[in-house]
């Protein structure tokens, strides 16, 4: 067990036998304990004495733990909370987690191991938030520090799953970034992956990209931990990131093209929330753009998104780029721009090297010394 000596525990838990039996393991690890049996007394300790973690009871003898978990939220919005329940009910689990919980796990403990190993995945989930709070109040500060934090929530430039390699490249103006990319493991069968673009500019299109990635790494969680498999659902991950996104009110919206490749089937399942130019498919007959629209989230706060499913080739590359790419082709005349935009895809590979020195190729040539908004562009590929 990673034991945070010094750190204090509240557990909150009318079940006297159970709250000792925990109170006793975690006394013998070194933390401070204190044990309270009802809710509005843990309330009342958490104001006054701010402890390191909750553990929460569902059911107590005063008020609902799920109060509890929203009464906290409003003043101390960065506690962690470890749900210890008897209810045996995903409804609930799922409710609790939505609230501000950051773990469930039900009673009876046979194994104080795993008890213990959840406390360990808290203290390393607490250490990284604090860690995106630090990167968060360097971004308020500086454009700069923006884009030097924000580039540390990306992926690997390359990376390698099943045959499928994916790349990833961001060519940045002098201001942070509003682009982001990711993609990333789901279990044995499934990837995800996605490009989004912040509307503007500078700290705030850059602070809302790690919001977004928040978010998205929040629902890969919940997959593991709690069987909801929203994150493999392109159209529901859309509409929940939209609500987020309206009932948080960040006043900017984010266009976004997510993806889950089913490794085991050669499946693309994918949902377009107003990326453009769409993405481009590449086969070793044709190129072709993935075509499927849908509104930017942030507009409404009822958007519905409608996913498909495309059965991929054999051997195929994918290619997203994000609307920067239309800055340095396109001109007044919207016909001459499709054909320009044409062109400039019929003349790609699926090499990442070539794209970019393609693109690098039209800034050069671009009439003016800064590119007027970042330019980035998300390729995977299957070549067996």
């Amino acid at each position: 067990m990673l034991v945070k000596k010094g750190k204090n525990i509240l557990i909150v838990e009318d079940n006297k036998s159970f709250s000792e039996l925990l109170k006793d393991f975690l006394t013998d690890k070194g933390y401070e304990i204190n044990s309270i049996a009802c809710g509005k007394d843990g309330l009342s300790y958490i104001q006054n004495h701010n402890p390191d973690l909750l553990i929460l009871d569902m059911c107590l003898p005063d008020i609902c733990g799920l109060d509890v978990i929203q009464r906290v939220r409003q003043t101390h919005k960065n506690l962690p909370i470890l749900v210890v329940s008897g209810i045996s009910d995903v409804a609930i689990a799922l409710e609790a987690v939505k609230k501000g919980a950051w773990d469930y796990i039900l009673k009876p403990i046979k194994n104080l191991d795993v008890f213990a190993h959840i406390i360990d995945k808290i203290w390393e989930r607490d250490d990284m938030y604090r860690e995106e709070r630090n990167y968060v109040e360097r971004l308020e500060r500086h454009s700069l520090a923006a884009k030097q934090m924000q580039e540390k929530f990306f992926p690997q430039e390359r990376v390698t799953w099943n045959n499928y390699t994916l790349a990833r490249k961001i060519i940045p103006t002098i201001d942070s970034s509003g682009d982001f990319i990711d993609y990333f493991t789901i279990d044995d069968n499934h990837f995800g992956f996605y490009i989004a673009d912040v509307a503007g500019h500078g700290v705030a299109a850059a602070f809302l990209t790690v919001i977004l990635k928040t978010l998205i790494t929040l629902y890969q969680k919940q997959y593991h931990q709690l069987q909801d498999d929203s994150i493999l659902h392109p159209e529901r991950m859309l509409e929940l990131l939209n609500q987020e996104i309206v009932v948080e009110d960040y006043q900017k919206h984010i266009t976004i093209f997510y993806g889950i490749i089913d490794t085991k089937e050669n499946v693309l399942t994918f949902a377009n929330a107003g990326i453009y130019p769409f993405p481009i498919l590449l086969t070793e007959n044709e190129k072709s753009f993935i075509k499927h629209r849908g509104l930017p989230l942030g507009f409404i706060d009822e958007a519905k998104y409608h996913e498909e499913r495309l059965k991929l080739p054999e051997r195929f590359s994918i290619l997203c780029f994000t609307d920067g790419i239309l800055e340095i082709i396109s001109g007044e005349d919207p016909e001459l721009n499709k054909q320009e935009l044409k062109n400039f895809i019929n003349d790609l590979n699926s090499d990442e090297n070539d794209i970019l020195a393609k693109v690098d190729d039209r800034i050069s040539s671009f009439n003016s010394s800064v590119i007027p908004d970042d330019i980035s562009f998300l390729l995977i590929k299957r070549e067996r």
